[in-house]
């Protein structure tokens, strides 16, 4: 349509001044019109030429071309195609096509919500209503399960993204810092922040076509457990708490009805309360010799005094191998 504006503008502009019948030009606008329809692609006309049985779509018998193409189109590989296939492939092709003829399944809107957002880097801040996270989104164009991160008292380290995407889960990682303009003071304060996010991370889902708002799943870390904490009273389905704070001990009380608690043996907030008050919230696992933050390979052993216990921070490789493992089981049982 860009194209045949020009071209009545040029015209208008040519005839206009020479005094040339307008209902002329109007007549070849129209033409012009006419013809693109003809000849532009048509999802539903190029199901239609090919539909023998008349069942609207067509299976190998009906394709009169490669195999290799008809692989390509049928995007579910359930031995047929529909309009709405075709109009899929042409989109990925970045080809033009009108629809006329026939109506596309809702699944092409959350097709083209998903391309308009796939390129998105998992580090590229997005903003909704003031709340700073990051969106990662797997492959595929279905509509994607949904994992919200929320971080501890530093800042995202972005370690989980990438297996949460290849599992097939799109990622929000809250950047809470950012959202408050900076860290809090005090855990109180900043496990507040993280409560106070989370509806909001959660109210974006229910926006973008791309994403399930039906399967939501919280992870949190540290004091980010906050946000696992309230999760109940949101009706999300699961939620993770990796090594929750010491004063998250006292606030479990609107957890989901699937939880998942993972500690390290050696984490000052789990000797100090969690030892004894995590059975019967959920599922518990405790990896002997690891420390607070075992996931993160940015801790490197520094400690810090919590008055009642001593929280040190360091990487252990093997613990975060187990809890790639548990997690993946949870997620995906």
């Amino acid at each position: 349509m860009p194209l045949l504006s020009g071209i009545l503008l040029g015209l208008l502009i040519v005839v206009d001044p020479l005094g040339i019948n307008m209902k002329f030009v109007l007549a070849l606008f129209s033409l012009l019109i006419i013809t693109q329809q003809a000849f532009a692609l048509n999802p539903c006309k190029a199901v239609e030429k090919r539909d023998t049985n008349g069942d609207q779509r067509l299976d190998v018998g009906e394709w009169d071309q490669a195999d290799h193409v008809f692989k390509k189109i049928d995007r579910n590989s359930d031995g047929f195609i529909t309009a709405t296939e075709y109009a899929m492939r042409w989109t990925e092709m970045n080809r033009d096509f009108i629809v006329s003829g026939c109506d596309l399944d809702s699944d092409f809107d959350v097709f083209v919500a998903r391309k308009k957002t796939e390129t998105v880097n998992v580090r590229e801040p997005q903003s909704f209503k003031g709340l700073k996270f990051q969106l990662g989104l797997p492959k595929g164009t279905n509509q994607h399960p949904v994992v919200i991160l929320s971080h501890g008292s530093g800042s995202p380290t972005f370690v989980w993204e990438k297996f949460l995407n290849q599992w097939g889960f799109a990622t929000i990682t809250m950047d809470h810092n950012a959202t408050h303009g900076g860290k809090a003071s005090s855990w109180k304060a900043r496990a507040k922040h993280r409560q106070e996010d989370l509806p909001l991370a959660l109210e974006y889902v229910k926006t973008n076509p791309a994403l399930d708002a039906s399967d939501i799943s919280v992870i949190g870390f540290s004091v980010g457990a906050a946000s696992v904490f309230v999760s109940g009273k949101y009706d999300v389905g699961r939620a993770i708490a990796f090594y929750p704070y010491g004063g998250g001990c006292d606030s479990s009380k609107q957890i989901p009805a699937k939880l998942l608690l993972l500690f390290g043996s050696r984490d000052g907030a789990y000797n100090y309360c969690w030892r004894g008050r995590a059975k019967g919230l959920g599922i518990t696992k405790v990896y002997p010799g690891a420390y607070h933050g075992f996931d993160d390979p940015r801790a490197s052993g520094n400690c810090n005094n919590h008055g009642r216990y001593s929280l040190c921070l360091r990487h252990n490789p093997e613990a975060f191998k187990l809890a790639q493992e548990d997690l993946k089981a949870f997620l995906t049982e």
